[in-house]
Protein backbone atom coordinates (compact mmCIF):
# COMPACT_ATOMS: atom_id res chain seq x y z
CA UNK A 1 0.00 0.00 0.00
CA UNK A 2 1.28 3.46 -0.86
CA UNK A 3 0.22 7.08 -0.55
CA UNK A 4 1.29 9.70 -3.09
CA UNK A 5 1.15 13.32 -2.05
CA UNK A 6 2.80 16.72 -1.93
CA UNK A 7 3.63 19.00 0.96
CA UNK A 8 5.30 22.31 1.74
CA UNK A 9 7.09 21.86 4.03
CA UNK A 10 7.52 18.10 3.76
CA UNK A 11 8.21 17.53 7.46
CA UNK A 12 4.81 18.85 8.56
CA UNK A 13 3.05 16.67 6.00
CA UNK A 14 4.93 13.55 7.12
CA UNK A 15 4.01 14.29 10.75
CA UNK A 16 0.35 14.49 9.74
CA UNK A 17 0.52 11.14 7.97
CA UNK A 18 2.41 9.60 10.88
CA UNK A 19 -0.44 10.48 13.24
CA UNK A 20 -3.28 9.45 10.91
CA UNK A 21 -1.96 6.59 8.73
CA UNK A 22 -0.65 3.44 10.40
CA UNK A 23 0.24 1.35 7.32
CA UNK A 24 3.47 2.96 6.21
CA UNK A 25 7.03 2.14 7.30
CA UNK A 26 9.11 4.56 5.24
CA UNK A 27 8.82 7.44 2.82
CA UNK A 28 10.61 8.81 -0.25
CA UNK A 29 10.45 12.49 -1.05
CA UNK A 30 12.00 14.75 -3.67
CA UNK A 31 12.91 18.42 -3.37
CA UNK A 32 14.78 20.97 -5.47
CA UNK A 33 17.73 22.93 -4.19
CA UNK A 34 16.85 26.09 -6.11
CA UNK A 35 13.06 26.31 -5.65
CA UNK A 36 12.58 25.67 -9.37
CA UNK A 37 9.32 23.77 -8.74
CA UNK A 38 6.24 25.78 -7.82
CA UNK A 39 2.90 24.50 -6.49
CA UNK A 40 1.51 23.82 -9.98
CA UNK A 41 4.63 21.86 -10.97
CA UNK A 42 4.37 19.67 -7.89
CA UNK A 43 0.65 19.05 -8.45
CA UNK A 44 1.52 17.93 -11.98
CA UNK A 45 4.07 15.44 -10.60
CA UNK A 46 1.56 14.16 -8.04
CA UNK A 47 -1.07 13.66 -10.74
CA UNK A 48 1.33 11.85 -13.08
CA UNK A 49 2.61 9.52 -10.33
CA UNK A 50 -0.95 8.62 -9.37
CA UNK A 51 -1.70 7.96 -13.03
CA UNK A 52 1.34 5.71 -13.45
CA UNK A 53 0.76 3.78 -10.21
CA UNK A 54 -2.89 3.16 -11.11
CA UNK A 55 -1.98 1.89 -14.57
CA UNK A 56 0.88 -0.32 -13.32
CA UNK A 57 -1.34 -2.17 -10.78
CA UNK A 58 1.69 -3.07 -8.68
CA UNK A 59 0.41 -1.54 -5.45
CA UNK A 60 -2.70 -0.50 -3.56
CA UNK A 61 -3.21 3.26 -3.40
CA UNK A 62 -4.30 4.87 -0.14
CA UNK A 63 -5.27 8.06 -1.98
CA UNK A 64 -9.01 8.60 -1.72
CA UNK A 65 -9.43 10.70 -4.86
CA UNK A 66 -7.80 11.65 -8.12
CA UNK A 67 -5.46 14.56 -8.67
CA UNK A 68 -6.18 16.50 -11.86
CA UNK A 69 -3.09 17.97 -13.52
CA UNK A 70 -2.93 21.78 -13.55
CA UNK A 71 -2.63 23.77 -16.75
CA UNK A 72 1.03 24.36 -17.59
CA UNK A 73 2.75 25.90 -20.57
CA UNK A 74 4.44 23.60 -23.07
CA UNK A 75 7.85 24.64 -21.73
CA UNK A 76 6.84 24.05 -18.11
CA UNK A 77 5.35 20.65 -18.93
CA UNK A 78 8.54 19.53 -20.67
CA UNK A 79 10.63 20.73 -17.73
CA UNK A 80 8.50 18.96 -15.12
CA UNK A 81 8.30 15.76 -17.19
CA UNK A 82 12.11 15.76 -17.26
CA UNK A 83 12.09 15.96 -13.46
CA UNK A 84 9.60 13.06 -13.42
CA UNK A 85 11.92 10.93 -15.55
CA UNK A 86 14.70 11.52 -13.03
CA UNK A 87 12.38 10.40 -10.22
CA UNK A 88 11.34 7.27 -12.11
CA UNK A 89 14.99 6.36 -12.69
CA UNK A 90 15.71 6.57 -8.95
CA UNK A 91 12.71 4.59 -7.62
CA UNK A 92 14.02 1.18 -8.79
CA UNK A 93 17.31 1.84 -6.99
CA UNK A 94 15.24 2.10 -3.80
CA UNK A 95 13.43 -1.17 -4.50
CA UNK A 96 10.25 0.48 -5.77
CA UNK A 97 8.76 -0.83 -9.02
CA UNK A 98 5.22 0.37 -8.34
CA UNK A 99 5.20 2.82 -11.25
CA UNK A 100 6.28 0.29 -13.88
CA UNK A 101 3.99 -1.99 -15.82
CA UNK A 102 5.11 -5.61 -15.92
CA UNK A 103 7.29 -5.87 -19.00
CA UNK A 104 9.40 -8.99 -19.29
CA UNK A 105 11.40 -10.79 -21.93
CA UNK A 106 9.68 -13.46 -24.00
CA UNK A 107 10.46 -16.97 -22.81
CA UNK A 108 10.49 -20.21 -24.76
CA UNK A 109 8.03 -22.92 -23.75
CA UNK A 110 10.94 -24.94 -22.33
CA UNK A 111 11.66 -22.12 -19.88
CA UNK A 112 8.07 -21.85 -18.65
CA UNK A 113 7.28 -23.33 -15.22
CA UNK A 114 3.91 -24.76 -14.26
CA UNK A 115 1.96 -25.01 -11.02
CA UNK A 116 -1.14 -27.17 -10.86
CA UNK A 117 -3.40 -27.94 -7.91
CA UNK A 118 -7.08 -28.48 -7.21
CA UNK A 119 -8.01 -28.47 -10.88
CA UNK A 120 -6.28 -25.20 -11.78
CA UNK A 121 -3.23 -24.39 -13.85
CA UNK A 122 -0.73 -21.51 -13.68
CA UNK A 123 2.34 -20.69 -15.75
CA UNK A 124 5.31 -18.48 -14.92
CA UNK A 125 9.06 -17.95 -14.97
CA UNK A 126 11.90 -16.27 -13.12
CA UNK A 127 12.85 -12.78 -14.20
CA UNK A 128 15.25 -10.09 -13.02
CA UNK A 129 12.27 -8.30 -11.44
CA UNK A 130 11.05 -11.37 -9.55
CA UNK A 131 8.80 -14.30 -10.39
CA UNK A 132 6.33 -13.60 -13.19
CA UNK A 133 2.92 -15.29 -13.33
CA UNK A 134 1.71 -15.19 -16.92
CA UNK A 135 -1.60 -13.80 -18.12
CA UNK A 136 -4.17 -16.57 -18.47
CA UNK A 137 -2.96 -18.39 -15.36
CA UNK A 138 -5.64 -19.40 -12.89
CA UNK A 139 -5.95 -18.48 -9.20
CA UNK A 140 -8.03 -20.53 -6.80
CA UNK A 141 -11.16 -18.80 -5.52
CA UNK A 142 -10.91 -19.59 -1.81
CA UNK A 143 -7.68 -19.66 0.19
CA UNK A 144 -7.16 -21.91 3.21
CA UNK A 145 -7.89 -20.22 6.59
CA UNK A 146 -4.25 -20.61 7.68
CA UNK A 147 -2.84 -18.55 4.79
CA UNK A 148 -0.80 -15.59 6.07
CA UNK A 149 -2.47 -12.19 6.13
CA UNK A 150 -0.02 -10.60 3.69
CA UNK A 151 -0.75 -13.16 0.96
CA UNK A 152 -4.49 -12.89 1.61
CA UNK A 153 -4.22 -9.09 1.26
CA UNK A 154 -2.27 -9.51 -1.98
CA UNK A 155 -4.98 -11.79 -3.40
CA UNK A 156 -7.68 -9.29 -2.43
CA UNK A 157 -5.74 -6.40 -3.97
CA UNK A 158 -5.30 -8.28 -7.26
CA UNK A 159 -9.05 -8.90 -7.40
CA UNK A 160 -9.87 -5.28 -6.53
CA UNK A 161 -7.47 -3.92 -9.17
CA UNK A 162 -8.80 -6.25 -11.88
CA UNK A 163 -5.45 -8.02 -12.28
CA UNK A 164 -7.37 -11.27 -11.74
CA UNK A 165 -10.97 -11.65 -12.86
CA UNK A 166 -13.61 -14.26 -12.02
CA UNK A 167 -13.98 -17.01 -14.59
CA UNK A 168 -16.10 -19.96 -13.58
CA UNK A 169 -14.73 -21.74 -10.51
CA UNK A 170 -11.44 -19.82 -10.55
CA UNK A 171 -9.95 -16.38 -11.09
CA UNK A 172 -7.79 -15.74 -14.16
CA UNK A 173 -4.85 -13.33 -14.47
CA UNK A 174 -5.67 -10.63 -17.01
CA UNK A 175 -2.02 -9.58 -17.32
CA UNK A 176 1.48 -10.74 -16.45
CA UNK A 177 2.14 -10.10 -12.75
CA UNK A 178 5.46 -9.94 -10.91
CA UNK A 179 5.82 -11.33 -7.38
CA UNK A 180 8.75 -11.01 -5.02
CA UNK A 181 9.41 -14.77 -4.99
CA UNK A 182 8.16 -18.05 -6.50
CA UNK A 183 6.77 -19.02 -3.09
CA UNK A 184 4.74 -15.80 -2.85
CA UNK A 185 3.46 -16.35 -6.39
CA UNK A 186 2.52 -19.93 -5.56
CA UNK A 187 0.78 -18.93 -2.34
CA UNK A 188 -1.35 -16.38 -4.19
CA UNK A 189 -2.21 -18.83 -6.98
CA UNK A 190 -3.23 -21.88 -4.95
CA UNK A 191 -4.27 -20.15 -1.72
CA UNK A 192 -1.94 -21.94 0.68
CA UNK A 193 1.68 -21.76 1.80
CA UNK A 194 4.00 -23.15 -0.85
CA UNK A 195 7.66 -23.91 -1.41
CA UNK A 196 7.83 -22.23 -4.77
CA UNK A 197 11.26 -23.57 -5.67
CA UNK A 198 9.93 -27.12 -5.29
CA UNK A 199 6.39 -26.73 -6.67
CA UNK A 200 6.97 -24.69 -9.82
CA UNK A 201 8.12 -27.23 -12.43
CA UNK A 202 8.80 -27.60 -16.15
CA UNK A 203 6.60 -29.87 -18.27
CA UNK A 204 9.07 -32.74 -17.74
CA UNK A 205 8.82 -32.43 -13.94
CA UNK A 206 12.07 -30.56 -13.26
CA UNK A 207 11.59 -28.19 -10.33
CA UNK A 208 12.79 -24.60 -10.18
CA UNK A 209 15.19 -25.65 -7.41
CA UNK A 210 16.74 -28.29 -9.66
CA UNK A 211 17.09 -25.78 -12.50
CA UNK A 212 18.80 -23.29 -10.21
CA UNK A 213 21.18 -25.91 -8.84
CA UNK A 214 22.05 -27.10 -12.35
CA UNK A 215 22.72 -23.50 -13.39
CA UNK A 216 25.09 -23.01 -10.45
CA UNK A 217 26.99 -26.18 -11.31
CA UNK A 218 27.29 -24.99 -14.90
CA UNK A 219 28.60 -21.60 -13.82
CA UNK A 220 31.21 -23.22 -11.56
CA UNK A 221 32.35 -25.51 -14.38
CA UNK A 222 32.80 -22.53 -16.70
CA UNK A 223 35.13 -20.90 -14.16
CA UNK A 224 37.34 -23.95 -13.51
Amino acid sequence: MIYIGEGDPVKNRLNQHYSKKDFWDWAVFFVTKDNSLNKAHVKHLESRLLQLATAAKQSRLDNTGTSLPPTLSEFETADVESFLLDMLSIFPLLGLSIFEKTETQTKSEQEILHLGAKGLSARGFEDAKGFVVLAGSQMIENAVPSLDKYTVATRNDLIEQGVVIKDGKHFVFSQNQVFSSPSKAGGVVIGRATNGRAEWKTTDGTSLKQLQEASLIGDESNHV
